[in-house]
């Protein structure tokens, strides 16, 4: 049997934001308990499928945007060291979406998700610190951020590199 494709679907009949089902290869193994989790075959890829249940209800696939469900199922997967989990929690606080607005918050899941390599959040962790929000402003630090960003391929970073090399 190969990997595990996770995909969230509402339990049939409920309506209800937050009552997903999580199913392995085939829709009809899913499986529904009063509106909790429960992925295929226990446990294993927890981690995975709360990443894509995030992005399933930020997004607003199968009905509308909710950002406060998205940050609870990121949170899940952020604390289990998920980068790109982190890094969407970070983003999260960073708009002040589905959660309050707080930047040292957001800072605090970007540097999780950047030291794991993730280059959008070293890139966001860079800005912030350009800009001082949730972190002491220091230009130094921002620029280190944005060029290991770079260097990870992500081009937003290497053009907002380039835009503070000309600042300088």
């Amino acid at each position: 049997m190969g990997p595990q494709v996770c995909r969230a679907w509402l339990c049939p009949g409920s309506g209800q934001p937050g009552r997903y089902v999580f199913t392995g290869q085939r829709r009809s193994a899913k499986l529904c308990r009063r509106g909790k989790m429960v992925p295929q075959g226990g446990t294993a890829g927890l981690s995975r499928c709360s990443v894509q249940l995030g992005h399933y209800v930020h997004s607003g696939q199968g009905g509308q945007k909710n950002f406060t469900e998205a940050a609870k199922w990121f949170r899940k997967s952020a604390e289990q060291n998920v980068a790109e989990a982190q890094y969407n929690l970070g983003v999260l606080y960073d708009e002040g979406m589905g959660v309050s607005q707080d930047y040292s918050q957001a800072a605090r899941w970007y540097k999780l998700a950047a030291d794991q390599g993730h280059a959008e959040a070293q890139n966001n962790l860079g800005l912030l610190f350009n800009s001082g929000l949730g972190v002491p402003m220091d230009a130094g630090t921002a620029m280190s951020w944005i060029a290991i960003s770079c260097r990870n391929g992500y081009k937003v970073a290497c053009d907002n590199y380039a835009k503070m090399n000309n600042m300088r």
